[in-house]
């Protein structure tokens, strides 16, 4: 089996690492004292191992994200499908097996969740290795890691008997348990978490869903056919998509198939779920304190304290998370991390934005950040990247005034274009065109004043874009494709 092509699952929310993770920038997206994000990381894993570009499953408001930070680290997609609405993995994971039949995609999806750290090296390596050898004999593989704790976060695998060299039949899986469970389960070494990777070979995976599913695999292959396609995007039919049961891939397959091989991974690896799960990946000092950014801790011990813009200072406290991102502020204790998913619910009840858009939001074209905002205004700091080309556009609600900080902004506003240095700016009436591109090798940064009725990021229309969002994605729709 040498044509595999890796499945990213890029879509989820991350609501357990609030205030760093958030709905329009979650946690894959995010760097946690590291070079590259964790999405980075792992589209990168295995790029030099297959010939088969990566397939990306998200949602559709992630897309100029994914494309920007895969350009950063030289990967190209075969393909990003882009999921209207969250369905759990096993819609993900049935609807990229569709496409990669479909577009004859190599003969098995080494499907990779884009939110875990792993060890790179042999042991890794190895587990591939044996993993490609039970798919091949049509086992569907599941990676199991080592337990080096117990973890009441993570679910188990218990492993039954060998079918085959390196890889070992699925007793049983195991929801996340009670710690006092999960001292249990790593006592005896047959017991493995759940690490949520998977190398199926496409036509039993298929044939499974058919038996096992019917009314899933319809449900995707009905989304598909209807949906729209062209040589890069795939986008469901959002309605059908919508009506598909959301489920997991173990519940779905994995937990009901004859067909599950377990194969054991002993390398180092965390899926960063919890703000505990975090605290375990960071470098500590002797106090067993992990910190990245501006941090001072007096008498403090087994903490977390993340805070790369402001000074942020600790004393006297054991065992707390401290995460300060400039507009929102968590405290709390370490082992109730997992509570953080009850509070952001209460913050989407109470409609609070902090939960949805990052202090810096992150664009194709650069950043911005909000600096202020009342009624009837709203103040931002826009930095465009060398290169950098926002869409030509108009506001229905509101007018604008631009001031260049720094670089040179080349401008458009309804039929004048004119450039702008440092201390010059330009105001732009409610209803005009206007564009502004970085054509030099150096940041522009400017301050924007908006003032208007209604001053939501949804009051855009996009006449041009360099980045594709006014695209009406085109093309035929994917073919139903029964299993074989």
């Amino acid at each position: 089996m040498t044509n595999i092509t890796p499945v990213i699952l890029a879509g989820g929310v991350g609501s357990r690492l609030w205030p760093l993770s958030r709905s329009e920038c979650p946690k894959q997206f995010r760097r946690f004292g590291t070079e590259k994000t964790i999405f980075q990381m792992t589209a990168c894993r295995f790029k030099e191992a297959f010939v088969e570009a990566p397939i990306i499953v998200t949602s559709g408001e992630f897309e100029a994200l994914i494309r920007t930070q895969l350009a950063e680290v030289g990967v190209v997609p075969s393909l990003i499908i882009k999921e209207p609405v969250g369905r759990n993995t096993a819609p993900a994971i049935i609807a990229a097996a569709i496409c990669a039949r479909w577009r004859d995609r190599g003969d098995a999806l080494l499907v990779l969740p884009s939110d875990h750290l792993i060890e790179e090296g042999e042991l890794l390596s190895s587990a591939l290795q044996s993993a490609k050898e039970a798919a091949e004999r049509g086992r569907l593989v599941t990676f199991g890691v080592t337990p080096t704790r117990p973890e009441s976060g993570y679910g188990y695998i218990e492993s039954g008997d060998s079918d085959g060299p390196g890889s070992r039949r699925v007793a049983a899986f195991i929801e996340k348990p009670p710690i006092e469970r999960a001292v249990e389960l790593i006592s005896d070494g047959s017991h493995l978490w759940n690490s949520g990777m998977f190398l199926l070979p496409i036509r039993p995976l298929l044939s499974e869903c058919q038996r096992l599913v019917p009314s899933l695999l319809d449900g995707c292959a009905r989304a598909l056919a209807k949906g729209q396609a062209n040589s890069a995007i795939v986008m469901p039919d959002a309605a059908l998509f919508a009506e598909i049961e959301p489920l997991s891939i173990d519940h779905a397959v994995m937990e009901k198939t004859d067909l599950a091989s377990v194969v054991r991974l002993d390398a180092d690896w965390t899926d960063l779920g919890s703000w505990h799960a975090v605290w375990h990946t960071m470098a500590q000092d002797d106090q067993d304190n992990a910190c990245l950014g501006d941090v001072v801790l007096q008498d403090t011990k087994r903490s977390l304290v993340y805070s790369p813009d402001r000074l942020t200072c600790v004393a006297g406290l054991e065992d707390v998370v401290v995460v300060d991102t400039g507009d929102a502020l968590l405290v709390t204790h370490r082992d109730a991390s997992q509570d953080v998913k009850q509070l952001t619910e209460r913050l989407r009840k109470d409609g609070r934005t902090e939960l949805d858009t990052p202090a810096i939001v992150q664009r194709p074209w650069g950043t911005y950040q909000s600096v202020d905002t009342g009624p009837g205004f709203q103040v931002k700091r826009i930095t465009v990247a060398p290169g950098g080309c926002l869409s030509l556009q108009y506001h229905h609600q509101r007018s604008e005034h631009w001031t260049v900080v720094s670089g040179v902004a080349h401008v458009l506003v309804g039929k004048v274009e004119e450039q702008l240095s440092a201390n010059q700016s330009v105001y732009i009436p409610q209803g005009e065109i206007h564009r502004l591109e970085n054509k030099g090798d150096q940041p522009v940064t400017l301050i924007e004043v908006q003032c208007g009725a209604y001053l939501g990021e949804d009051d855009i229309v996009r006449l041009e874009d360099v980045y594709g969002r006014t695209e009406e994605t085109q093309g035929r729709a994917i073919p139903s494709v029964a299993a074989e």
